[in-house]
Parts: C-alpha cells; sequence; structure tokens
C-alpha cells in the first residue's frame, strides 16, 4: 500500500512496496515525482485526474518500465488510485494499492506461445 500526500504527492508505504522501490528505497516522504521519474509523464495524469475528480481508477495488468534494480525492467501491475480526502472532503491526497503482476503476465504469454507453436506443429503433415 502507498499513499500520495499533499500538493507534492509525498511517498508513505509500508513493508511490501518495498520490493516496487528496488534501491530506491528508502524513498519515504518524497515526491512520487523524483522517486519515480521515468514513468511521471505516464502516471501524472492519473494522480491528476484522481486529486481533480476525486474519484477512483483502477488498471489491471498496467504495463510501466521502472528503473529498480540498476537497469530499466519491464513490470505489470494491478493498480487502484483512490481520492484521500480532508474534513472539508476535497481530495488531497491518493491511497494507492499495487500489486504486482509481472510474473502472471510473462507465465500467460508463455503458455499462450506455446500453445500456438504446439497449434501450429500439430497443422503439419509429418507422416506423408
Amino acid at each position: 500500500i502507498l499513499a500520495l500526500l499533499g500538493p507534492d504527492l509525498l511517498l508513505v508505504y509500508n513493508e511490501a512496496y518495498v520490493p516496487v522501490l528496488g534501491d530506491k528505497h528508502p524513498a519515504f516522504g518524497r515526491p512520487v515525482s523524483a522517486v519515480f521519474p521515468e514513468i511521471w509523464a505516464e502516471v501524472e495524469p492519473t494522480f491528476e485526474r484522481v486529486l481533480r475528480t476525486g474519484d477512483p481508477v483502477r488498471a489491471d495488468d498496467r504495463p510501466f518500465l521502472l528503473w529498480r534494480r540498476g537497469f530499466l525492467e519491464r513490470c505489470y501491475f494491478t493498480l487502484s488510485f483512490s481520492a484521500i480526502r480532508n474534513d472539508a472532503g476535497v481530495p488531497t491526497g491518493i491511497l494507492t494499492t499495487a500489486l504486482e503482476t509481472t510474473r502472471q503476465v510473462l507465465s500467460e504469454r508463455r503458455l499462450d506461445c506455446l500453445n500456438r507453436v504446439a497449434s501450429a506443429s500439430l497443422d503439419v503433415d509429418c507422416i506423408g
């Protein structure tokens, strides 16, 4: 779980979020734009929308190129973004849940590829 707080969207997260950060940990209290500059242009419009409308946003198996282990890594996440509201009901932050689905997405793609190869090989007349 990740919370983005205040106008600078400062990161507040639990231990379960540390693998998402990788080498960027610790990043507690830093602006999300500074921690994830490689994806800021992709995620900033979603954050702006949640803060402007207060409406939640969900994305399944969303791909990102994250710099987290010393190189850009293709990762997939199922995400939800919900407004955190102040006492007046105005959105002032975002509660984010992030479930990394990289292994699942890649496994499904590999299985699909193997199934296509197997199907194609069945179409070949090997007996004569």
